[in-house]
């Protein structure tokens, strides 16, 4: 485990406001605590995993369809919605402002987005941690897709007309160091997309250390659409330029 600093404003000044049970590992009943930055208000997970522990928190169904190997996707389902609707869905958003381009999504899982897409006509590039889902992504559905994390990862400056952080930016280590990298590969014209859980939603106030949000240790932030927009600001985004920015319950 690992103590941390806020990544928002860099302070050590937060305090203990809840405790949360993982409900998703398979060590038992394990608790982890959340805190919240006295200057800035961003809470996050602390202490928190090491990057080299993490992995073994998530859970084999994670990356379900990568880890049975299934030769075509576009025959499954994703939470009961025909794997084409779902996906239509999820890309409307990007498509109601860009209709063709090159997109990097960050996080891309089995690189069911990116199929989607580059069935579409899009140019299409993915990072993603898991080596399961990013080997399925490359090996069975063809994509380009970087093995790894994002910031570790080589794209050359002003290269992408969209990036998408659709419910990644929460499991990050350094969520300012990601939007910021991002910022330096999008084009001038470029959008960035970002869609997280809302820790300031109704549901998140009722349901405090049980909200499905919370997600411990798998999620290492919860963002407001305060801390959001402060987040963006510091590095060096603007409103008018950006972004959709989609918070969800």
């Amino acid at each position: 485990m690992e103590y941390v600093k806020c990544n928002l404003c860099g302070f050590d000044d937060a305090k203990f406001i809840l405790r949360a049970r993982s409900r998703i590992t398979n060590e038992g009943k394990k608790y982890f605590k959340l805190v919240k930055c006295e200057r800035c208000n961003l809470v996050y997970l602390n202490p928190r995993p090491e990057k080299g522990e993490i992995k073994k928190y998530y859970p084999p169904w994670y990356h379900s369809r990568a880890q049975a190997k299934v030769t075509d996707i576009t025959k499954t389902k994703l939470w009961g919605i025909p794997w084409r609707e779902a996906m239509r869905n999820k890309a409307e958003p990007i498509l109601r402002y860009k209709k063709k381009g090159r997109i990097l999504d960050i996080g891309c899982g089995d690189g069911s987005l990116l199929k989607f897409l580059k069935d579409s006509g899009w140019q299409t590039y993915g990072a993603e941690l898991q080596d399961s889902s990013s080997s399925y992504a490359r090996d069975v559905l063809g994509l380009t897709v970087f093995s790894g994390r994002f910031s570790e990862a080589n794209y050359p400056q002003n290269s992408f007309d969209v990036i998408t952080l659709f419910h990644v930016l929460e499991h990050l280590p350094d969520p300012s160091g990601t939007i910021k990298k991002a910022r330096m590969l999008l084009r001038k014209d470029g959008l960035l997309f970002i869609e997280v859980p809302n820790f300031n939603s109704f549901e998140a106030k009722i349901f405090k250390s049980k909200w499905v949000g919370i997600s411990a240790p798998l999620h290492l932030y919860h963002f407001t659409p305060r801390t959001l927009q402060m987040i963006l600001k510091r590095t060096r985004f603007l409103w008018k330029d950006l972004l959709l920015q989609v918070l969800k319950n």
